[in-house]
């Protein structure tokens, strides 16, 4: 498996250099895959602060919600 440790890092470092609501999707779906709903449905937020015209991160973000225990 990929070192996941690693892409933390670098998708960290790409929000701090450019936001970009594909860059918060990305850390977003990170967080999903390794179970972290609520730290996911976060980044899905922060994504559509962004730009909330893409339909894909409403999707991801109410998915992420119903695995939230809140």
């Amino acid at each position: 498996m990929a070192d996941l440790g690693q892409a933390y890092l670098m998708y960290k470092r790409s929000i701090e250099l450019e936001k970009t609501h594909s860059v918060a999707s990305n850390h977003g779906t990170l967080y999903y895959i390794e179970w972290l709903f609520e730290k996911s449905a976060a980044m899905y937020e922060a994504a559509m602060e962004i730009n909330d015209g893409d339909y894909l991160i409403w999707g991801n973000l109410a998915v992420a919600y119903d695995y939230t225990s809140g």
